[in-house]
């Protein structure tokens, strides 16, 4: 699949910033709103497998500094 490459504005007014800020905050709450539960399962998966990954090395403290 080709990648697409998208111009992107760089620079509005203050009004259309705030305007963007204000639907990605509405954006951001509808989609918690409908997939709040499946991001939690993702989120709490993702961790275990982190946790499960990491290694239990020895301790020691015999070292001279």
């Amino acid at each position: 699949m080709p990648m697409k490459i998208s111009q992107f504005t760089s620079y509005w007014t203050p009004d259309q910033a705030l305007d963007i800020i204000q639907f990605l905050e509405q954006l951001r709450e509808v989609l918690w709103n409908n997939y709040q539960d499946m991001i939690i399962a993702d989120l709490e998966n993702d961790r275990k497998e982190h946790t499960e990954e990491q290694l239990d090395l020895e301790f020691n403290d015999d070292s001279p500094f």
